[in-house]
């Protein structure tokens, strides 16, 4: 893909091949290409089963693309009439039998050289159309979400096309359209699978972080269920109730001699691989309403143990600093502060100049100035120790509060002692 030529379709002219195609084989092709951002060989293969109606959108195992309204109606239309007679979405007008992969570029290529303008346009440059209207109408993360290709990827290969086009300033790069997925949304998606192999390789990756490779290798001798233990072989992991249950499920459904592997395909009854296991994964999630990957799962749980990890340490420590966090988990500055960041917008932690404490167990930043205030109109003067013990922090990041206090000129200092300004002290 690096290597080819991204050729750009005239619209006008697409609309008017769109026109003439209409309630015939070779639309429906075009709009899978052009509207959907199919290869041939996705055309070739997507089935009714793909095909949400009621979501508008084409649901693949790596990814979910909705429809628009024309190429919603186009389908539907085509499913009313030819749906019973194939499960194949892409079938003759004249036989009703599934189109082989050459004949969906040769009614593609008779189309498209009815107009002069596309007669060099290929069924390939049709999705690459698809994909620079998604970088430009929503932006590189919703295109690389829609078109299955990774993010990075895509900038390599299609910003020159993007500047050839012209429109590089217009690009949309708000956030994705659909939001990331969370707890209740994966839970349910595992309730709906339950009791399948499916379920339980969501919860081993969702609720274990176990990895794809760790789960297809994982066999019934490696599960004690007396002790609720997973025993791979560098580890042993607990599992819960949930998980304990549905591994039970599972296993009082196989027979005596079927394959000794946890994870079997429903049909074949083999063991899973972990491409294999990644698709049917990432095929529920899709379905189930939630577009996430399963290395999105495994990397957001991940995350969540490394939180628990520094929450652990404060809570035990009483506060850390950046540099006590990226030593915990071996991470780099920039990171380690982006994920100290984001604790404190969860309102998980709270940064006083270099330290970090667990939210609620200090004052914060904003009331300081208010506590100290209140305290001292009462008690008149205190020293550094006594309002440290009131803001429940270290004596020397309170000793930089009230440096920076005295300076703007709302304590003051004589010898160690801090006090209200007169004119503080006699208000209220």
């Amino acid at each position: 893909m690096h290597r080819e030529t991204i050729r750009f379709p005239d619209e006008q002219a697409m609309a008017r091949v769109l026109k003439q195609s209409r309630d015939t084989a070779t639309e429906v092709v075009l709009r899978l290409a052009w509207d959907l951002g199919l290869y041939r060989d996705e055309i070739h293969q997507v089935c009714w089963n793909d095909i949400s109606f009621d979501k508008k959108a084409l649901i693949l195992p790596d990814r979910q693309i909705p429809m628009e309204e024309d190429t919603y109606q186009c389908l539907l239309d085509r499913c009313e009439k030819y749906g019973g007679e194939s499960e194949y979405v892409v079938i003759s007008d004249v036989r009703h039998q599934r189109m082989r992969p050459e004949s969906i570029s040769r009614i593609a290529r008779a189309a498209l050289d009815t107009e002069p303008s596309l007669a060099n346009i290929r069924l390939i440059d049709l999705r690459y159309g698809f994909i620079l209207r998604q970088i430009k109408e929503h932006g590189w993360p919703y295109a690389s979400r829609v078109s299955g290709i990774q993010a990075s990827t895509m900038q390599v290969v299609f910003l020159p096309a993007v500047k050839l086009a012209g429109y590089e300033a217009e690009i949309n790069t708000a956030s994705p359209v659909v939001a990331p997925s969370n707890r209740e949304e994966i839970q349910e998606i595992i309730q709906k699978n339950s009791g399948s192999a499916v379920g339980v390789a969501l919860q081993l990756s969702w609720e274990l972080g176990m990895e794809s490779q760790e789960s297809v290798g994982l066999t019934w001798d490696q599960i004690d269920f007396d002790k609720n233990l997973i025993c791979l072989s560098d580890r042993n992991i607990s599992i819960g109730a949930d998980l304990k249950q549905s591994l039970l499920t599972l296993y009082r459904s196989r027979t005596p001699d079927a394959d000794p592997h946890v994870l079997l395909t429903p049909r074949s009854m083999q063991p899973y691989d972990r491409f294999g296991i990644s698709r049917a994964i990432r095929t529920a999630l899709v379905r189930g309403g939630a577009d996430i990957t399963l290395k999105d799962l495994l990397y957001q749980r991940i995350q969540e143990n490394e939180d628990a990890v520094i929450l652990r340490c404060i809570e035990e420590r009483g506060s850390i600093t950046w540099r006590e966090a990226a030593a915990l988990l071996h991470m780099e500055k920039s990171p380690i502060n982006e994920r100290l960041r984001r604790l404190i917008k969860k309102k998980k932690l709270v940064r006083i100049g270099t330290k970090y404490y667990l939210y609620g167990t200090v004052v914060s930043p904003e009331d300081q100035y208010d506590v100290i205030f209140n305290y001292l109109k009462v008690t008149g003067t205190a020293f550094r120790k006594d309002l440290a013990d009131l803001l429940k922090i270290e004596a020397r990041p309170c000793g930089q509060i009230l440096s920076n206090l005295v300076k703007e000129g709302k304590l003051v200092k004589t010898g160690q002692h801090y006090s209200l300004p007169p004119e503080s002290a006699s208000s209220g």
